[in-house]
């Protein structure tokens, strides 16, 4: 017979409840005012920032939860690694310490808040698209991650959109998912809340394994479920969460939508290789063939699909260490490449930014490198490109040879290309020898390939 789980009243008591208020000293943190201009607005937004690295994660919570249940992740990412990343975390509107407007609102309005508080910290410049930012949106977060890929894709380095969905399913599993939700209004008391939210968000062997969080066993509760319902109980002493300001967030989230179409816009703007898509396999909350939808408008290539087998809701409890592993990789890959391309009729200059320190340009005719390179997504014009910058071996990219050079070069933040020719970037090259007449454009293009996987 499986142990119960223990009563509030028994959680409130133990000597382990104390070691879920684990004390996360923001190095900032304030109230900022957004929507000043929009429905609704203004009104103070509460953000903390945790850590001081030059690598910037923006987490976006779910319904109705507020910052604090990111812990896990801003513990590893904000302290742990504090010289790496700056974590910016915040209270969604109508939770925690941010204000709830009085009118019905929209996602694109939620990830319009995140603009503006990204504004006002001077994380991101609307006139100079840079991507810097490493997005991470759960449940409702991840609808408004979704919205804020379309507003700010120029500032966006990576995305990952967790247990959520581009569009809520019409089916009868999805409307009795939803049913749920909102029996879980219903006072059934506290003890009866616990255990029904536990079931909505945990997978039952989760639920049931001992809790083993502290290396002192005094430390520990009887279960894991015992561990979350003393963090909820903790959570909700901390934090208020006004009916009000529910049922807004859940409207919100019930009338999201994106398309097939906006989808692939997303892909594009933002990069496939950029984007990660997470759920648990037996997610309860957002069910699992949600999921799916992802895949017909994000498209399978260069898109990486994580899930997680016999994992509820949250992934990033249930399956922390693997979690915070894969979004470490997905940001480790892909901090400080930006894409931008300047069209010109008929010069066309690339810029790469790589590391937030080497610059790499290049201008050449007759040919774009979409073609050759799809993460080049941002078209703008008014560049003016040097003149004589032409040369007539410009031919299909060649991965070998170029690859070739640069191993023997071991050089690769600042080599001289062609004779004389300096870019900061590239191979070492003469067009006398016949192994290595290809154009610089070719070897550019190899080149920013190398560097994306060797930075």
């Amino acid at each position: 017979m499986s142990e119960k789980p223990l009563s509030a009243k028994e959680l409130l008591k133990h000597p382990a409840f104390s070691s879920n208020d684990w004390n996360l000293q923001p190095a900032k943190s304030g109230h900022a005012t957004v929507a000043s201009s929009r429905r609704g607005g203004p009104f103070p937004l509460w953000y903390e920032i945790h850590g001081a690295g030059p690598t910037k994660i923006v987490w976006i919570m779910g319904l109705g939860s507020p910052a604090e249940h990111w812990k896990r992740q801003t513990q590893y990412f904000g302290h742990e690694n504090k010289n790496r990343y700056s974590s910016l975390v915040f209270d969604n509107r109508g939770i925690g310490k941010t204000a709830s407007p009085t009118c019905l609102y929209k996602t694109t309005e939620m990830a319009q808040d995140v603009v503006d508080l990204l504004q006002i910290l001077k994380w991101i410049d609307l006139a100079e698209p840079i991507k810097n930012l490493h997005v991470v949106g759960i449940s409702l977060g991840g609808m408004i991650a979704q919205e804020l890929a379309l507003l700010i894709p120029g500032h966006i380095s990576s995305l990952s959109v967790v247990s959520s969905s581009p569009r809520l399913a019409r089916t009868a599993p999805s409307l009795d998912s939803w049913k749920k939700h909102i029996t879980m209004l219903v006072p059934v008391g506290i003890d009866g809340e616990l255990q029904r939210l536990s079931e909505r968000l945990f997978s039952e062997e989760w639920l049931k394994k001992p809790d083993t969080e502290n290396a002192d066993p005094a430390q520990n509760f009887p279960l894991n479920q015992d561990r979350f319902a003393a963090d909820e109980l903790l959570s909700r002493q901390n934090t208020q969460v006004s009916f009000k300001g529910f049922m807004l967030q859940a409207i919100g989230a019930a009338m999201h939508y994106k398309s097939e179409s906006q989808l692939a816009e997303i892909a594009t703007s933002i990069g496939h290789s950029r984007i990660m898509v997470v759920h648990g396999e037996i997610d309860q909350f957002i069910p699992f063939h949600h999921f799916e939808f992802f895949k017909s408008g994000f498209g399978l290539e260069g898109i990486e699909y994580l899930v997680f087998p016999g994992c509820g809701h949250l992934p990033l409890w249930e399956n922390e260490a693997e979690f915070n592993s894969a979004l470490e990789r997905l940001i480790h890959t892909t901090t400080g490449l930006t894409t931008r391309l300047w069209i010109l009729d008929p010069d066309i200059h690339y810029e790469d930014l790589i590391g937030n320190v080497r610059m790499y340009q290049f201008n050449t005719l007759r040919h774009g490198y979409k073609s050759f390179y799809p993460g080049i997504t941002t078209l703008v014009t008014g560049y003016q490109c040097a003149n004589q910058e032409y040369d007539p071996l410009f031919l299909p990219p060649r991965r070998a040879d170029v690859g070739a050079l640069l191993e023997q070069t071991h050089q690769p933040d600042s080599l001289a290309l062609y004779g004389g020719t300096r870019h900061d970037f590239g191979t070492r090259t003469n067009v006398t020898v016949s192994e290595q007449r290809f154009g610089k454009e070719e070897a550019f293009v190899q080149a920013v390939k190398f560097f994306r996987s060797w930075a």
